[in-house]
This record gives C-alpha cells, structure tokens and sequence, in this order.
C-alpha cells in the first residue's frame, strides 16, 4: 500500500514539474500561437485559411500562424439513407 502511494505521489510531482507546455483550442487547418509567458504557448485553431490567421495575428495577437498537426481534414457530409418504395 505504501509503495502505491509513493508511486501516485511521485508520479503527480513528475506531471506537475512540467514547463513550457502549450495547449491549442479548436478544429480549423490554421492555428495563431500566443505566448502566455514562461515559456508557455496557447495555440487558438480557429482560422480556416492563412489569410484569415494573419488578419488576427496582425490585429494585435503578437503571434504567428501555423498549420494545426492535429487536423486530420473536415468530416465527410453525412450519407443520406437509400428510401425504398
């Protein structure tokens, strides 16, 4: 029981001493980057096209434009169900 508390516990201190992590927000190919300070990174994925983020980017967000890694194409449109009469 011990050592499962000791695992648990080291475990927890193991994640919470992470630095410089990013998180990113949103399903869209383009991605503005922003920097929170200390090293961290929020990545807002909102923008369908790159001319859409650099307008954003250019407004006063101070970041940069980039490709989402995790967007993986839009949905196919929902098949339509065959009626048969």
């Amino acid at each position: 029981m011990k050592k499962l508390m000791l695992g648990a516990i080291l475990a927890g201190a193991a994640f919470a001493a992470q630095t410089g992590t990013g998180w990113a927000y949103g399903h869209a190919p383009w991605c503005s980057s922003a920097d929170q300070g200390g090293g961290n990174y929020v990545m807002f994925c909102q923008y369908p096209s790159a001319e859409a983020c650099a307008r954003e980017v250019i407004s006063g967000n101070r970041g940069q434009c980039l490709q989402n890694p995790e967007f993986t194409g839009y949905a196919p449109p929902p098949r339509r169900k065959r009626v048969y009469r």
